[in-house]
């Protein structure tokens, strides 16, 4: 399974379920870890204030990755 948090209050949530290492989601925006016996897929919020942390265009590229990561899981 695959969990994708969206935004730093979701991936601050995620620490009451079970602790990880990020504190900011510019920290790990597009990067797989492994949480929870799950991989955690966070990403930057898509909103105008969210596109101040990560541009329109690496947010593409983390959906690229997020649909990599499914399809490799799927198999």
């Amino acid at each position: 399974p695959i969990v994708v948090p969206v935004g730093n209050a979701a991936l601050k949530s995620l620490c009451f379920i079970e602790r990880h290492p990020y504190l900011k989601i510019t920290e790990c925006a597009g990067n797989k870890f492994k949480w929870y016996n799950r991989f955690a897929f966070p990403l930057c919020h898509w909103s105008p204030k969210g596109l101040i942390n990560r541009s329109m265009e690496y947010q593409q590229e983390d959906f690229k990755k997020l649909k990599e990561l499914i399809d490799q899981i799927g198999r």
